[in-house]
């Protein structure tokens, strides 16, 4: 269970917030009912609230008839035991902005956020098909109705994408469906600027645990791809009814999505090999080895999702054997053009999103349009560090030549720490295979310099004596 105002993680039976202090009601709570709103007028008389749609532990949703336009629309009403709590309404406003940076026919549209005395109301688009969570049956869907939806969500994700956010909480819950059908993307109130600078609180994972990327599960910084994992997973649950990761408790879950591989055998007799391929790439633990744009796992979808059924797996004599995953192995590393899973037949290649190839090895970097946010910092921290290392060598060359302890006090009090530091910079910017990662290993070159200066250092011999000639900087 989540916190309704904050989004951190709480125990089921948890009344409160401990670390925003907000109360906790979900829509299966057993207390008394909330406030009724039908029959109302809001703004003035503008809207006449006619009926309830849902609600859950952030608000409740009303149909209701703007009077002024004379149409239907939906109401979003912040909890009034919320109202007070200024990380609520920060998230109801942040959601609103959002929405309102996008116009796409797969994502909800917001028109209006006002207060309505104490109470803080946002104005969106009705969709009148209920979530997908009521459109997937204990088995699934078929493949084709899955992949149709799966598309739609996917060009929804991508027009957020491209409006420079990251949704973090994508799920089936936050997908509605219109009167036609079509999937409709929304709640984007833990949604981040790609291009803003991230502020990382301790202990603190925004999104749904089921539905979290292994980033986001370690504490790392999220970009698009994280929004492809929570794809995937979305995509495995249409088509087999569960999700990949849901048993046990929370901290099983999180471990299972840092270390267990997903049940791609639970796939067999549900859909193509082709889309089976592209649930192991969207799951894949690495975000480099991911799809890198939302565009370019639907083109892969509909490619994968025209190959032939794979055969149902025959019934097993217990001791059963263990799962295998029965999609094909992809190679990342040089992918052949007649055989690469995730590209259309005489399709285009994936566009490049902010600076991240599509190809999902990610070895080769754009640096088109914006680099992810992360990037700048880490950059920054790498030139520093490098420079601090070169600054650091000179020193410690420059006391070997003159005194032999003055040079053991540098390397201990300065060139070792430097030199691990450096060490987990690198390997923490390299994680993820962009440029920063490759800038911060060349930092570690300076360090070659210890290596030089120990070897000045070491002077062997006994009782003053040198066995090996001549010290190479005193001669003696």
């Amino acid at each position: 269970m989540l916190c309704p105002a904050c989004r951190q993680s709480l125990t089921s039976d948890a009344l409160f917030c401990l670390r925003c202090g907000a109360p906790v009601r979900g829509v299966d709570d057993a207390g008394p009912p909330r406030q009724s709103y039908i029959g109302q007028q809001f703004a003035d008389g503008r809207y006449d609230l006619v009926r309830e749609l849902g609600g859950g532990g952030m608000g409740t949703v009303l149909e209701a008839l703007d009077r002024r336009l004379n149409r239907k629309v939906a109401l979003k009403i912040l909890h009034p035991e919320l109202v007070a709590h200024a990380s609520a309404r920060r998230r109801m406003a942040q959601e609103a902005q959002a929405l309102a940076r996008i116009e796409h026919p797969n994502v909800v549209r917001v028109f209006d956020v006002f207060d309505e005395g104490p109470l803080l109301v946002m104005v969106m688009e009705l969709v009148s098909g209920g979530d997908l969570r009521r459109h997937i049956g204990p088995n699934g869907l078929a493949e084709a109705r899955a992949v149709a939806l799966m598309g739609g969500v996917l060009a929804g994700l991508q027009a957020i994408h491209d409006a420079g956010l990251i949704h973090r909480d994508l799920k089936p819950g936050n997908v509605l469906l219109a009167a036609d059908g079509t999937p409709k993307v929304t709640d984007l109130g833990v949604a981040r600027d790609s291009t803003a600078r991230e502020r990382t609180q301790l202990g603190a994972t925004l999104g749904t645990l089921e539905y979290i990327s292994p980033e986001q599960v370690q504490g790392f910084s999220v970009d698009v791809r994280s929004d492809l994992y929570a794809a995937g997973i979305v995509l495995f649950e249409l088509l087999t009814g569960r999700k990949p990761y849901d048993a046990g408790s929370d901290f099983e879950i999180t471990a299972a999505h840092v270390q267990q591989a997903p049940r791609l055998d639970l796939l067999n007799g549900r859909c193509g090999a082709g889309t089976v391929a592209v649930v192991q790439i969207a799951l894949a633990k690495e975000r480099h080895q991911r799809f890198g744009s939302a565009q370019a796992m639907a083109t892969a979808l509909r490619s994968g999702a025209a190959r032939a059924p794979m055969p149902a797996a025959p019934p097993t004599v217990s001791p059963p054997p263990p799962p295998v995953p029965v999609a094909p192995v992809v190679a990342f590393s040089r992918p052949a053009a007649a055989a690469d899973p995730w590209k259309a037949p005489g399709s285009d290649p994936p566009p490049v999103l902010h600076g991240i190839s599509a190809n999902p090895r990610q070895w080769s970097i754009s640096f088109s349009g914006r680099l992810p946010r992360g990037a700048y910092f880490g950059s920054s921290v790498a030139l520093a560090f490098g420079v601090i290392a070169a600054v650091v060598i000179a020193a410690m060359i420059a006391a070997v030549a003159k005194s032999d302890d003055l040079a053991v006090v540098f390397l201990l009090i300065l060139a070792l720490p430097a030199g691990l530091f450096g060490l987990s910079l690198s390997v923490r910017r390299a994680h993820d295979c962009d440029w920063t990662g490759w800038f911060a290993i060349l930092t570690l070159i300076p360090y070659l310099g210890f290596v030089f200066s120990l070897m000045l250092l070491f002077n062997p011999g006994t009782s003053g004596s040198n066995r090996y000639g001549p010290d190479p900087l005193t001669g003696a």
